[in-house]
């Protein structure tokens, strides 16, 4: 393609305008400004992506993006970052699983609550009745002192 380039490898092909294939074998590169760096069997097909076929066959997921294959694990900085993503997996995982049994904690208060919202609701009107009662009885009282 139009001010494409194929640096090293063997059966490479950079097809997209400005595409690149770097060394390796049997990369592709069709998407314009796209870009295969080494490994085998890379392909770029989307414009502006770029495939980086360590291990296995890899091909880009879309337009402007950077796909990465590295079978023994991606290193940046001397840290491992898959083993760096398993472990933050591990733990959002944890973490969904102690917020599902807070939430369950929760409901269980709330249903609870709910319940001596409702009691006291009765007793007050119990309360209510036997005060009405208390003071009905006392009226009565009276006006038996009365006739005494």
């Amino acid at each position: 393609g139009s001010q494409s380039a194929v640096s090293g490898g063997q059966g490479n092909t950079a097809s997209g305008a400005g595409a690149s294939v770097s060394g390796g074998h049997n990369n592709i590169a069709t998407g314009q400004m796209s870009v295969v760096v080494g490994g085998q069997n890379g392909l770029a097909i989307h414009d502006n992506s770029a495939v980086l076929p360590f291990g296995s066959s890899e091909a880009d997921v879309g337009c402007s993006t950077v796909t990465i294959c590295a079978t023994n694990g991606l290193i940046v900085n001397e840290m491992n970052m898959t083993s760096r993503i398993i472990s933050l997996r591990d733990q959002v995982l944890s973490l969904k699983s102690k917020n599902q049994a807070q939430d369950i904690r929760y409901n269980g208060l709330e249903i609870k609550y709910n319940e001596l919202a409702t009691s006291y609701i009765e007793l007050a009107a119990t309360v209510a009745k036997l005060q009405a009662f208390a003071s009905l009885s006392s009226s009565h009282e009276v006006h038996n002192d009365d006739s005494l």
